[in-house]
């Protein structure tokens, strides 16, 4: 089995696990940045306001953290369900062309406006609120005997990822870097929506730093 991960920053890595003459395994590397050709759009879909809140995806990503115990009662059990599969902006075939475009690094805060209103612990700038980011990939044909992840160095915060409309997992911390496996989700072959063709989309709830976006 060949195993490719996707680390980011966003940057995207490959590691593929490849038989060796002696029919062992050996371990390749290959890093890929994927911070370029973004879209981004601030808050949630019309009348999807809330739906995703982290509160109501709290059981479905805190799955994210069980390879980080070896405790079997610390750790989480699934739900059933797809959470999100009714919005849009989750969907590989959404029309996202409308959307601004840019590369990452990127935090809508420090764009401002300053308001002297805002609270001056964070700057006077309007950090808070939700926003959604996306990236098309395809992964080829040839590529479906892998294994394919995503590293994400940092997303602030209460960050969730969907791929071609399937929920995959989230970080509910901006400071800590997590990892997804996103193999069951990605259509080979195929425009895949979000930051694996698209890979994922990542839904970012800026509410108590003075941060809101990707590192």
């Amino acid at each position: 089995m060949k195993r490719i991960i996707f680390c980011g920053v966003l940057t995207i890595g490959f590691l593929l696990l490849l038989p060796s003459a002696k029919g062992q395994t050996s371990t390749l590397r290959e890093r890929l940045s994927i911070n370029e050709g973004w879209r981004f759009q601030r808050n949630d879909p019309p009348g999807s306001e809330g739906l995703l809140a982290y509160e109501k995806l709290k059981d479905w990503v805190t799955t994210t953290g069980n390879e980080l115990t070896t405790d079997s009662s610390a750790k989480h059990v699934r739900p059933s369900g797809n959470p999100g599969a009714d919005v849009s902006y989750t969907q590989r075939n959404f029309d996202d062309r409308g959307w601004r475009q840019l590369d990452l690094p990127h935090d809508w805060g420090i764009e401002g406006p300053f308001k002297q209103e805002y609270p001056g612990e964070t700057g006077k700038l309007p950090w808070w609120g939700v926003g959604w980011y996306r990236k098309h990939l395809t992964v080829s044909a040839s590529e479906r005997d892998r294994r394919i992840y995503l590293d994400i160095d940092g997303a602030m915060a209460y960050a969730s990822v969907w791929l071609n409309g399937r929920f995959v997992g989230g970080w509910p911390y901006g400071y800590a870097s997590y990892e997804l496996d996103l193999t069951p989700n990605v259509e080979f072959g195929k425009d895949s929506a979000n930051p694996c063709g698209p890979l994922g989309n990542f839904r970012n709830h800026a509410r108590d730093e003075p941060i809101g976006g990707h590192r």
